[in-house]
């Protein structure tokens, strides 16, 4: 009953999206999990339906690297026309089995956020069902940056709600994870993609004081004249979403993801109190 109710919702929501004015030059952050991986998760894209998108995105040329949007919102200029940047999270060595070839054939930059405590391999991955999915390896990682083609930012160490952790806890899971990443791949991350997108002032200064951009939820395109550096909106693809991406590119703001963001928030804002200040 519950998932025909989400479904009819989704469904909803869809015809509502037609009428979301375009992006015009702005930029769509895609964000993915995992391609072809077998879990049965909603965010593992059969690989046909991530080559027909990745073959969209190289018709439409408009892929840029993230750190290329970074420097764009830093100078406050626009791109004549819509652009969009892949993202994906965890760092699952799915990620270089299934998407890489893809992202490689069709000359596409990536950002892999990754999950140190997870590469290290004293945690398991995030995603519900893909237990059984190993993470990549640093000198995988090394060997992705040293291409130039994948840029590697952090996720954190643990994969936490920041929201609930002590200013210790906190410097921890961001420098920790940024060291991870530096002496594994010998070069420093310049992004940081929240753990389940869910941030908060105090977290947000703890992580801008650490990372040059960060990439939230909330599914709104970019406009470099206007986002902040580190509240760069994205967009989640998930299995049961249209295979094209037309209306994810050319809408400024995509309502599910948009909608599913204040869910999050909602339903874990009352257990946002960090925890030093729940034991004063």
């Amino acid at each position: 009953m519950h998932r025909g109710v989400a479904a009819l919702g989704r469904a909803l929501v869809r015809r509502l999206q037609r009428a979301v004015p375009g992006g015009g030059g702005g930029v769509t952050i895609l964000a993915y999990h995992l391609v072809g991986g077998r879990t049965g998760s909603p965010v593992d894209l059969p690989e046909p339906v991530f080559r027909s998108q990745m073959t969209e995105l190289a018709r439409r040329g408009s892929a840029l690297p993230l750190s290329e949007l970074v420097e764009s919102v830093e100078r406050r200029r626009r791109f004549e026309s819509p652009r969009v940047v892949v993202t994906f999270d965890d760092g699952y060595e799915n990620f270089t089995r299934r998407a890489l070839p893809v992202l490689a054939e069709l000359g596409i930059p990536a950002t892999l956020f990754v999950l140190t405590d997870f590469v290290d391999g004293t945690r398991r991955g995030p995603l519900r069902g893909a237990a059984d999915l190993p993470p990549a390896d640093w000198d995988e990682l090394r060997s992705l940056r040293e291409g130039g083609r994948v840029e590697i930012g952090s996720h954190s160490r643990s994969h936490p709600d920041l929201r609930r952790l002590s200013a210790a806890e906190l410097a921890a899971e961001l420098e920790g994870s940024a060291a991870a990443i530096e002496r594994g791949t010998g070069a420093r991350p310049a992004a940081f993609c929240y753990p389940r997108a869910l941030r908060s002032r105090r977290a947000e200064a703890a992580v801008a004081r650490v990372y040059r951009a960060a990439v939230v939820g909330g599914g709104r395109t970019n406009d470099p004249r206007r986002v902040h550096p580190h509240r760069l909106g994205r967009v989640s693809l998930r299995r049961d979403m249209p295979e094209s991406l037309g209306e994810v590119l050319d809408a400024r703001v995509v309502l599910e993801e948009w909608i599913a963001d204040r869910v999050r928030h909602l339903r874990r804002g009352a257990a946002g109190a960090p925890r030093a200040a729940a034991a004063a």
